[in-house]
């Protein structure tokens, strides 16, 4: 039986959310989640060209 495709999720992201990395403030969990499931390779993220401006 064939592998069903993997669905691409793909989440752009601000520097909010990138902030919430390095910070301990709400909503925090759910932004470690994202880089998580990024790592994991579940999820694909992209970010602005001005992020790092921006953090």
């Amino acid at each position: 039986m064939a592998k069903p495709a993997k669905v691409n999720i793909v989440f752009v992201l601000d520097a909010s959310v990138v902030i919430k990395w390095f910070s301990e403030e709400e909503y925090t969990d759910r932004a470690l989640k994202l880089r998580d499931d990024f790592f994991k390779g579940d999820i694909e993220l992209v970010v602005p060209d001005l992020i790092l401006y921006e953090v």
